[in-house]
Order: C-alpha cells, then sequence, then structure tokens
C-alpha cells in the first residue's frame, strides 16, 4: 500500500494543471463555465497532450462478491479479473443507491440522490417520470464536452436512457432498441459492437469519453444455454427463467436446488458478459487504445439471493446491494494495486476524473464525491432508497465497520458492524446515543431533498409500450 500511495501523490502532481490555469479558473468561476472551457480548450499547456482517453463501463447489478478479484470462487471472471490486475482495485465499496437511476445519476454528477434529485422513478399508476436529472446539475459528459471532448453513451435504455435524463451533454446518445418488451434479450453485444464501430470513425485527432451501460446481469437472465450449461449441467428441477417476478410469486424460502439454478443463472451472464469484455478489451489494444485509457469498470449496484428473505433489488439495503465493483485502469496502469480501506463511493469516480486526471481547479465544482487518492473529507458515506415527495423512506449510512439501515416504510431501524458480521445477519434494534449525529443527517438530507424537489417541475409521461419495458425488468409490478 505504501507504494501505491506513493505512486498516487506522484501522478497527482503530473495531473496537476499550471498555477496560471487553476487561478484563471478561480477567477472565472463556475456561474462562467463558458470562459472557462474556452481557455481549456487552447492547448496553452503540454498538460493538454497528455489527457486520456475516457471510458466508463457501468454493468447494472453486478455484485462485486461474485467477481474472483473479490474473493469469488467460482471462476466466471478470467478478463475482467485480469483487467483489476492492470488497475487499481477497491474492495471496500458502496454505492449510492440500490436502483439503476440514482445509482447511475450519482455516478454521472459526483453528488448524492438528495442532491441531483433523479431517484423516484415511474409511478405506476399515472405512467409519470418524477424528475429527471435537473437541467441545472452538471453531468461528467457535460464538462468533458467543455474541455473538448468527443462524448458518447450507449445504454441499455429504461432508466438510463433520455427519459431519465441521462443524455445531458453526449454528443451521441444511444439506447438499445428494445422494440419487443415481451422477448427477452442479451444488450451487451449491442452496446461493445456499436461502440467499436464508434470509436473506429471518430475524430482521431479528438480526445474521447465512451459510457456503456448494460443490463445484461439484470434480471431477467438469459444468457446463451451453452454458459448455463457449463455452471449447472445436471439441473433436472422445475423451470427457472430468470424473472424476478416469478421467484417472489413463488413465495417462501427456496429449495437448494432453485436456490443453486438461480445463482448459476446469474453467473452465466456474468461468465458470458466477462467473453464479450474480453474480446472489446482486446479489439481497443488491437487499436492503439487500450494501454493510453483510463477505462472504470464499475456497477450501480448488486442483487438479491434471499440472503435476507427478498429476491431481485431496489427493496433493501443490505450490502449484497450496496456492495459494488469499482476498478479503475490508468493510462499505462501508471497506478495499480488494490486497497482494502479506502470507503470508494460512486461520487468518487466524477473528482478522481476531474481533478486527479484531467487536473481541474477543484474550488470549480461543489460535488459531494472526493478524489480516491485523497481520504475521505467526512468519514462517512451513505445510500438512499425509496424516495418520493414524502422524503427519504430508506437511507443506509457507513462510518468504518458501522452500517445503519433505516427503513421508514416498514418502520425498522438496524445497527451492524460489518467486521463481526459481514452478512448482516444480527443487526441491533437498540438505539444508541452515539448515533445523534447519524440522525441529525439524515434529517439534513431529507430537508434538502424536500426543499429542492418541490421547486422542479420536470415530470415526464411515459408511453404504455415503455411501461411494459419497466414491468419486464421488474422496476414496476
Amino acid at each position: 500500500m505504501e507504494k501505491s500511495n506513493k505512486k498516487k501523490k506522484v501522478s497527482r502532481r503530473k495531473f496537476l494543471l499550471s498555477g496560471l490555469l487553476a487561478a484563471l479558473g478561480g477567477y472565472f468561476g463556475y456561474t462562467n463555465r463558458d470562459k472557462i472551457s474556452n481557455y481549456l480548450r487552447q492547448p496553452h499547456t503540454s498538460f493538454v497532450g497528455e489527457r486520456p482517453n475516457i471510458i466508463i463501463i457501468g454493468m447494472d447489478t453486478l455484485r462485486a462478491d461474485h467477481l474472483g478479484c473479490y474473493g469469488y470462487k467460482r471462476n466466471i471472471t478470467p478478463n475482467i479479473d485480469a483487467f483489476a490486475k492492470e488497475s487499481m482495485l477497491y474492495t471496500n465499496t458502496m454505492s449510492q443507491s440500490n436502483w439503476t437511476l440514482p445509482a447511475f445519476a450519482s455516478l454521472l454528477t459526483g453528488l448524492y440522490p438528495h442532491n441531483h434529485l433523479t431517484c423516484m422513478g415511474i409511478n405506476k399508476d399515472t405512467g409519470i417520470m418524477h424528475v429527471q436529472l435537473p437541467k441545472k446539475i452538471l453531468s461528467l459528459a457535460e464538462i468533458l464536452g467543455d474541455i473538448g471532448y468527443d462524448t458518447a453513451a450507449y445504454t441499455g435504455n429504461v432508466y438510463v436512457s433520455r427519459k431519465g435524463g441521462l443524455e445531458k451533454g453526449f454528443e451521441d446518445f444511444y439506447e438499445f432498441p428494445r422494440q419487443d418488451i415481451n422477448v427477452r434479450v442479451n444488450d451487451l453485444p449491442w452496446q461493445l459492437d456499436n461502440s467499436l464501430g464508434w470509436l473506429k470513425k471518430r475524430r482521431k485527432n479528438k480526445k474521447f469519453f465512451l459510457f456503456i451501460h448494460s443490463y445484461e446481469c439484470h434480471r431477467p437472465l438469459v444468457a446463451p444455454k451453452k454458459y448455463v450449461d457449463i455452471l449447472d449441467p445436471d439441473y433436472n428441477g422445475p423451470e427457472i427463467t430468470g424473472d424476478v417476478k416469478e421467484m417472489i410469486k413463488r413465495g417462501g424460502v427456496p429449495s437448494k436446488a432453485e436456490l443453486q439454478r438461480n445463482i448459476a443463472l446469474y453467473d452465466a451472464e456474468i461468465l458470458y458478459s466477462d467473453t464479450l469484455l474480453g474480446d472489446f478489451f482486446n479489439q481497443l489494444k488491437d487499436l492503439g487504445i487500450y494501454d493510453d485509457s483510463l477505462i472504470v469498470f464499475m456497477s450501480d449496484h448488486g442483487d438479491e439471493f434471499y440472503e435476507h428473505k427478498w429476491w431481485g433489488h431496489s427493496v433493501t439495503l443490505y450490502e449484497e446491494m450496496l456492495r459494488v465493483p469499482v476498478m479503475i485502469k490508468y493510462p499505462q496502469s501508471m497506478i495499480k494495486g488494490v486497497d482494502e480501506r479506502r470507503l470508494a463511493r460512486l461520487i468518487d469516480i466524477v473528482p478522481t476524473i476531474l481533478f486527479d486526471v484531467l487536473g481541474l481547479p477543484e474550488n470549480e465544482w461543489s460535488l459531494d464525491g472526493v478524489p480516491l487518492s485523497m481520504p475521505l473529507s467526512e468519514d462517512y458515506s451513505i445510500s438512499e432508497g425509496k424516495m418520493n415527495l414524502e422524503g427519504i423512506r430508506m437511507i443506509g449510512f457507513r462510518s468504518g465497520d458501522e452500517k445503519i439501515i433505516i427503513d421508514r416504510t416498514k418502520k425498522k431501524f438496524m445497527v451492524f458492524n460489518l467486521e463481526d458480521d459481514p452478512s448482516e445477519l444480527n443487526g441491533s434494534c437498540k438505539k444508541r446515543e452515539n448515533l445523534k449525529g447519524f440522525f441529525d443527517l439524515t434529517y439534513k438530507f431529507e430537508k434538502t431533498f424536500l426543499e429542492k424537489v418541490s421547486k422542479l417541475t420536470s415530470n415526464t409521461t411515459i408511453d404504455e409500450t415503455t411501461i411494459k419495458m419497466f414491468k419486464d425488468l421488474g422496476y414496476v409490478e
């Protein structure tokens, strides 16, 4: 770790802009972003030539503990594991939400859900999507576009879409064409193939930011049969499709065979995705892109296999939901290793890119995240779920090994020590005196959320076909 930390400091100095640029950034200020961007477009320093291409790969619903590099015993991720060895991998991680839209909005803005407000989803009765990413909230794509990057995204549609407002800042934004929601299909080949096509046609004299999002590991689980057969060739129990609604309707405790089959279907999706990603990384190398690029590999949340008597996601804030993979391959793998101590959050990825890698002046952006090269300024992190016009109905809080979950809908309050109880099976419901600060924070966050959301009117009516698409993925009953 000492050697890795030393490298971080060297890299951070290497990537800082000159004092003149920082001074100009401070002078122009955040509200005069155009003036800053105009200056940054000009090659006044040699630093401009060192800016790397940036790729973010977001695998929806991918649990960290199902990857070999995070200790999984089943050998289903040889290519991701090889990528991890060339990267900085964070084992102690926390997503900022338990479902897709707010988690990816946090990734792309560096803000908690109560600050970016993209966190209430669709009302199944009215067909209204409450609160897209507000126009005044800057996204990573907007900032990179301002400093001269070409920007493109290939997403799985649904929430990571224009409907969710996540197209902000992308010159090219493409959504997986889900014409027939009743046909379960694999989407990752589409994202990777089209991304490679875009890369081959791009302007070679321009740096680029490419964002890839896939629902491949999201239920319903539809990995090609050969991958399922590799992992579970002898299954002869009842037919299981990998649809979360199917398992919820079954009710009760699953049999050992049913549980193993569900996990095999999920792992088959991971194995299939790993195979595709291995080929994608090889093609990036053939294009001369891989080594010189900053590549972030992450997920938005995990999935539950009845560990706490539930299937799927978006209902609880246990570790199977919030512990996600976070790994960053720096150009030429100049920083690599494993960090087991730093609590890595999705909101930390944007400031890592902007301040550590690009050297932009930190005082120009007000972010909740902190560059991963630095310790947390405040020793805590939160994850927010079930947010509506009444407030934050569910919140998870981490400080060191202590984790607190409040579910106001179910009137539950639980305290866990993750070192002693990593599976969160022995939570205490007793309120402790030293938790007053936590309650004060939650009330502060909720007040902020309600004040901000009351000023927004960005509701979007969703058509019936799209509502069916949401239902197919388990977001709407």
